[in-house]
Parts: structure tokens; sequence; C-alpha cells
């Protein structure tokens, strides 16, 4: 049969909320201190978010998202007129954009 084998140190038997009456200095650092350091933390995340949404979010990827789709939009119109289904255009458009090309590859090298 097997021996029961006792601790040679007793685990204590009072909680830690009971020592933790028994030290009213405890408390109030933990009410005062601790307390307002996580409530400052939390405060300071939530207005750092609020003034990421408003100014880059809002602001700035708003702004490019809708200033691309309103290109998008403006250059279809205007693609949209250029397709008449005539050969000969479609020759004079490559032809144009070669010699832009090849005008931009002299000018930089």
């Amino acid at each position: 049969m097997l021996e029961q084998v006792r601790p040679r140190h007793p685990l204590p038997t009072s909680s830690p909320a009971a020592s933790r009456a028994d030290r009213p200095g405890a408390n109030w650092v933990n009410q005062n201190v601790i307390d307002g350091v996580v409530n400052l933390v939390g405060t300071t995340a939530r207005k750092s978010g609020e003034l990421v949404r408003r100014r880059i979010d809002q602001g700035v990827v708003d702004t490019v998202v809708n200033g691309s789709g309103t290109f998008a939009e403006g250059s279809g119109q205007l693609l949209r007129r250029q397709q008449n289904g005539k050969v000969q255009f479609y020759g004079a458009y490559l032809f144009i954009g070669a010699a832009v090309l090849a005008a931009l590859i002299i000018a930089i090298a």
C-alpha cells in the first residue's frame, strides 16, 4: 500500500485577499498607483487609435482610394470614346504610344 507523504512546510491557509486586508498600504497602492497606470495606458491607446483612424485612415487612405476611383472612371470614359472599331485608329494609337515611349527612353539616356 502507498504511504501518504506529508510536505515539510505546510501550505498557508490564508488567502491573498485576507492578507491584503491586513496591509492597507498595499490596497492603496493597488487602487491609486497600479489602477492609475492601467487606466492611463488604456485611455492613451484609445485616443491614439482615434487619432490614427481620423487623420490617417479617413484623411489619407480614403482620399487616395476615392481619387483613384475618380481617375479610373474618367480615364474609362475617355478611352470609351476612342474605341470606335476602326483599325486605322488603333494602329495610329500604337504608333503614337511607341513614339512617346522611344522619346522617353532617349530623354532618360
